[in-house]
């Protein structure tokens, strides 16, 4: 595989075996090296980087949830935890997000501020001279890294393996594809604009941006109904006729889009030390 970026080169000091269609997620100014990788994944299970230290990212984004924590909402009581699955392709600046959980007073989150130099002063005795910038940018590092492309489905895709699904997940994703849901959920990473991905979605429950929706099976039918009426409701939610066995189906379809091998990666797990 050829390497495209410092990013691919993590990816293959892990020996992480990335799908050809995959290109680096955009850095910008952050220069993206092993060591600020590395910098990153420890300071993301760190509970030192709260004020309590009592609360890592690693608490709300599980590796065993698809970077989720099961929860309906997250420990500040708000809204579901959104996956971070390669949370690197999205428009979002990640390092401009990580300021928003430390610096957070309504709700408080990590509680960094009005306590930064507490908390760096914490974190140099074994990190050495940290300051919030580098902070910020070794863990939108470690972030860009949470690349998940090994499902049953890219193995179809990507490997042209005939075998990968099964027949129930084969009529689900035609199911998918010609029902709409592709309409909002699109390209390589199921994802819209301004969409979550649908990569490891069955690990990622509960549902919906307040996790009010327990399982797939309701999600589908929330949607097959056309949603709620809402001065936001997208007007591409227009309801869609569903049986129950292309339910089932769908939600075949759904589950392999669950990468296992980026669920069990230790280079992307809590630091042994």
């Amino acid at each position: 595989m050829v390497i495209l970026s410092i990013a691919f080169a993590i990816a293959a000091a892990f020996n992480w075996n990335l799908p050809p269609g995959f290109r680096p997620p955009v850095a910008g100014a952050n220069i993206q090296t092993n060591e600020k990788f590395e910098l990153g994944r420890r300071l993301f299970y760190d509970r030192r980087l709260s004020y309590s230290g009592k609360t890592a990212c690693a608490d709300c984004h599980q590796q065993r949830f698809a970077f989720t924590d099961g929860l309906p909402s997250h420990i500040a009581g708000l809204r579901n935890t959104p996956t971070l699955t390669n949370i690197g392709y999205s428009r979002v600046v990640l390092e401009k997000q990580a300021l928003t959980p430390m610096f957070n007073e309504h709700p408080i989150e990590l509680g960094v501020k009005h306590h930064e130099k507490e908390i760096l002063a914490r974190l140099r005795s074994d990190y050495g001279p940290l300051t919030i910038d580098k902070i910020t940018q070794a863990v939108a590092a470690f972030e860009r890294a949470l690349i998940s492309g090994r499902s049953p489905y890219d193995r179809l895709v990507f490997d042209d393996d005939q075998h990968a699904l099964s027949p129930g997940a084969w009529r689900g994703m035609r199911q998918f594809f010609t029902s709409g849901c592709s309409s909002c959920h699109a390209g390589l990473h199921f994802a819209g604009k301004d969409i979550p991905t649908l990569r490891n979605v069955a690990l990622t429950a509960p549902y919906m941006h307040d996790g009010s929706i327990a399982t797939l099976a309701e999600v589908i039918d929330h949607y097959a109904s056309g949603g709620v009426q809402s001065p936001v409701k997208s007007p591409r939610l227009k309801g869609f006729t569903i049986t129950d066995a292309e339910r089932n189906d769908v939600i075949t379809f759904l589950n392999s889009l669950t990468d296992q091998e980026f669920l069990s990666n230790p280079a992307l797990a809590k630091p042994e030390k």
